[in-house]
């Protein structure tokens, strides 16, 4: 879990990263569409891509912080004492400390 859930954790920092990036070119698209009426349609569409991704953006970041949580609980319990002393010395098999049903 060590490695990917570091890479897991980066990646969701650039996702948050690059939606705050489309959001302000959204604003500044907008902004440019007001102050620039003869290319204000061009300025329109380049506001609602760059919204569009901002929302992508968001909409992966929350799925990877989901995937990263139910991964967290999905983590196997290690096995207790017995089974491991068991694996490593054969002659406690023979004690019978598994009890059976």
């Amino acid at each position: 879990m060590g490695r990917h859930s570091e890479a897991s954790s980066e990646q969701h920092r650039k996702e948050e990263k690059h939606q705050k990036h489309m959001e302000q070119l959204a604003l500044h698209e907008k902004h440019k569409a007001k102050k620039d009426p003869e290319n204000a349609g061009w300025h329109r569409i380049k506001e609602e891509i760059a919204a569009t991704v901002a929302v992508g953006s968001a909409g992966f970041a929350f799925h990877e912080h989901h995937r990263k949580k139910d991964a967290r609980k999905h983590v196997r319990p290690p096995p207790p004492l017995i089974e491991l002393v068991a694996g490593r010395m054969p002659c406690i098999d023979r004690l019978h400390l598994h009890h059976s049903s």
